[in-house]
């Protein structure tokens, strides 16, 4: 039997992406255009001022019930999930749900080049 590993995870891309679309409401309209977030899911459980604040939050003395806070574990690069060719990669929804678009993310980049580092004189012990 031929190896159909990479079709299944093309087909699995495929369904996370129209499940994705049914859920924003984009299912039966297949001339909508999907507008940039779009498919990004609401988070009631985040701080927003009109929806789930109280009008008065920004005059309360303890302002660290308010702040957003977002967690990391300590596994910042998974090689198990490393692309072997990104640039094969096809995007299904770019910059539809939590990412930027392709396009002026790269430019943004290319106009913004990183501080090189600090050249220290001496070590710290």
């Amino acid at each position: 039997l031929p190896d159909r590993y990479r079709e299944l995870l093309r087909i699995g891309r495929q369904w996370r992406n129209i499940r994705a679309l049914q859920k924003a409401g984009f299912a039966h309209k297949a001339d909508a255009e999907v507008s940039q977030g779009a498919l990004a899911l609401f988070c009631a459980a985040c701080p927003q001022p009109g929806i789930n604040l109280p009008a008065d939050y920004s005059q309360d003395p303890d302002q660290w019930k308010y702040k957003r806070v977002l967690v990391a574990d300590g596994n910042f690069k998974q090689e198990n999930l490393s692309m072997k060719r990104p640039e094969d990669d096809v995007s299904l929804s770019d910059g539809h749900g939590y990412m930027v678009t392709r396009k002026p993310y790269h430019d943004y980049l290319k106009s913004h080049p990183p501080a090189s580092a600090e050249v220290r004189a001496c070590r710290s012990i």
